[in-house]
């Protein structure tokens, strides 16, 4: 009875012995695949750095297959300007079992790429050391994108900072009603208020403003404006936009802050002189909505876009949709830039009447083509010149650059298509006695309708009406009509394909020639 008790208890002992073994082997099975279906890459190499072990991920990110690298040393991913660094980085996990950093990693084909690698020392039964691992994780993607992020976030400043060279304020106020960035004009007007509160030190009160836009754009998630007088005594108008945190939630916004004190002032003058200052006037309120209009635009896009780029940052997939972004972003600030150009251009052409002189157009024209297209990276921008001659002088000043990137910035921004194309046509005219040099710039964007056409370049200041900014006419195309009419110049725009719009639109403009020097 005695052997067979033994027997039994043997058996049973084997067959847990023999469950234990198959277990062991699912969970190697389990752990081999783990570790080659890795999509971080896994290394393992004797202690003097000697590989063993590769799985494919580790492999592909340096252009290897996994049985090419086994017994090549490690060093074989490095540079030999590395070499130093990569010697430190060994000697750190022999001292201390571990290292965890940021290094860079070189393909086959000898370009580098960052990485991420976590290294730890193996030890035997006797805690001898006798090899290490390593996993890896290649890092370009998140690089490029924190190279785009922070090359938005420096434009984005620079915007910011040059509406003050027009005496445009903007600021960023938390809901809490904590300033949390100015311009410098704003500093300026108002000195450095960071970290204060908005209504204390912009308006002078001991609590907030009743009709506050900055909490109503949060609170609806939309742009508001209101007019205002600060605690300097001067009058502004004030443009809040939501602005929403990297997590989609809105607890500050944006503000564009323009002192209208002068066009206060007109109006008041107006009950004295009507006549005397109804010009002015006027002027003052096209300008002032058409930079609203084109301002709460370009506001509008930047939140659309910084919404979308939070969704697409977190989904790898979407990599192509968040450059568009990123690029879309870059475009609206290059627009808010020459919003800023105009206005101030406008206001030269308005308030300092600058002397015009014999020109050379063409070698002005050709700059203000590299500067749109340098404006554009990312768009694919055809300029053809068809001319009788290289050099053609004009009656002009300064201000003639400034037409020629209006109307190519026009060409650019009312085209859906992938290739831009502007055919720009040079010759000579006669009107009414006089000679003109005649510049046409025939695109292929979207055309101006027949009605539009009528009335894009009628409209001026002189009949502008406070409940309708111009149809059609920009702050852009509105310093074109100005600075040519300072000319004596003039411009008109004609369909592309006669009779069919679509197709694209002929902007023709005719300048003064000077006769001595042609």
């Amino acid at each position: 009875m005695g052997s067979l008790a033994n027997l039994n208890e043997n058996k049973q002992n084997l067959t847990a012995s023999e469950e234990k073994s198959e277990e062991r082997k699912k969970m190697e099975k389990l752990l081999s695949l783990a570790v080659e279906q890795s999509t971080e890459g896994i290394a393992i190499s004797d202690i003097d750095g000697n590989l063993l072990f590769v799985n494919p991920a580790f492999a592909n990110m340096h252009g290897y297959k996994p049985e090419e690298l086994i017994g090549k040393h490690l060093l074989i991913f490095h540079t030999p300007d590395q070499t130093p660094l990569v010697k430190v980085v060994n000697q750190q996990v022999r001292e201390t079992g571990v290292f965890h950093g940021e290094i860079w990693h070189k393909h086959r084909n000898g370009t580098v790429f960052p990485a991420i690698m976590h290294n730890s020392l193996v030890r035997d039964e006797h805690s001898n050391p006798i090899g290490l691992i390593g996993t890896l994780l290649d890092i370009t993607e998140r690089k490029k994108t924190e190279q785009e992020l922070k090359k938005s976030e420096e434009m984005y400043r620079s915007l910011m900072e040059g509406f003050s060279h027009v005496k445009i304020g903007i600021d960023i106020v938390s809901i809490d009603y904590t300033v949390l960035f100015q311009n410098q004009i704003l500093k300026e007007r108002f000195g450095d208020i960071s970290g204060k509160l908005c209504y204390e030190k912009y308006m002078g009160l001991k609590d907030p403003c009743d009709f506050c836009p900055m909490i109503k754009a949060i609170k609806k998630n939309k742009i508001e404006t209101v007019e205002l007088t600060a605690a300097d005594g001067r009058n502004y108008e004030l443009i809040s936009a939501p602005f929403p945190n990297p997590d989609g939630i809105i607890d500050k916004a944006a503000e564009v802050i323009i002192d209208i004190t002068e066009r206060r002032k007109a109006e008041q003058k107006l009950k004295e002189s009507e006549e005397q200052y109804r010009e002015a006037y006027n002027r003052s309120d096209l300008y002032k909505d058409l930079f609203t209009h084109d301002i709460n635009n370009i506001l509008q896009n930047i939140l659309s876009s910084v919404e979308l780029s939070k969704l697409y940052s977190k989904d790898p997939t979407k990599k192509e949709k968040f450059e568009e972004v990123s690029n879309l972003v870059s475009e609206q600030i290059v627009r808010g830039k020459r919003l800023v150009s105009n206005v101030q251009k406008l206001s030269e052409v308005e308030e300092i009447k600058t002397p015009i002189t014999s020109l050379e157009a063409s070698k002005i024209l050709n700059n203000a083509i590299e500067f749109v297209k340098g404006s554009f990276p990312h768009k694919t921008l055809n300029f053809e010149f068809k001319s009788f001659q290289n050099q053609y002088f004009v009656i002009a000043n300064d201000l003639l650059i400034n037409i020629f990137e209006n109307v190519l910035f026009n060409a650019v921004k009312h085209n859906t298509h992938d290739n831009i194309e502007v055919l720009i046509r040079i010759s000579r005219d006669k009107k009414n006695g006089a000679n003109f040099i005649k510049f046409e710039f025939i695109d292929n964007g979207v055309g101006i309708s027949d009605s539009m056409k009528q009335e894009i370049f009628s409209r001026d200041y002189k009949e502008y009406k406070k409940d309708k900014v111009p149809s059609g006419i920009g702050l852009g195309l509105l310093l074109v009509k100005r600075v040519l009419d300072s000319y004596s110049g003039e411009i008109k725009v004609e369909d592309k394909v006669e009779g069919d719009f679509s197709k694209g639109s002929n902007f023709i403009i005719l300048i003064p020639e000077d006769v001595q020097n042609s």
